[in-house]
C-alpha cells in the first residue's frame, strides 16, 4: 500500500497514540499513520472510560456552562456546535456533535 500524502511504502506497526499502543500503517518516508476502524474503536473503548469527572456549574453572563475536560478536545472543538439532549427524569446531560 502507498502513502496518501508522499506515495511511500505503509508497513504495519505498533506505535503509540495519546498514551496507548495502537496498530497501524505507518509511512516509511514521512510518517503518515493509518489506523483501521477495528483499531479506532479498540483505541476509544480504552481511552473514553477513563474520562469520568465532575464539574462545577459555572455562570457565564445570564446562563450556566460547565467546562469540558481537555482530554476531549479532540473531539469537542472550540467554536463547534453541539447538541445537548437533557432526560429530566435522569438528570442526564447527553452531548453529541451537532449534525
Amino acid at each position: 500500500m502507498k502513502c496518501d500524502k508522499c506515495k511511500g511504502g505503509m508497513k504495519i506497526k505498533t506505535v503509540k497514540m495519546f498514551g496507548e499502543s495502537v496498530k497501524a500503517k505507518v509511512c516509511s518516508r514521512c510518517g503518515y499513520r493509518l489506523v483501521n476502524i477495528d483499531e479506532a474503536i479498540k483505541l476509544q473503548e480504552k481511552l473514553l472510560p477513563k474520562i469520568h469527572v465532575e464539574r462545577r456549574v459555572i455562570k457565564l453572563g445570564d446562563s450556566s456552562a460547565i467546562t469540558i475536560p481537555k482530554q476531549l478536545k479532540t473531539f469537542f472543538a472550540p467554536g463547534e456546535k453541539v447538541t445537548l439532549d437533557f432526560r429530566p427524569k435522569d438528570m442526564e446531560i447527553k452531548i453529541r456533535k451537532a449534525e
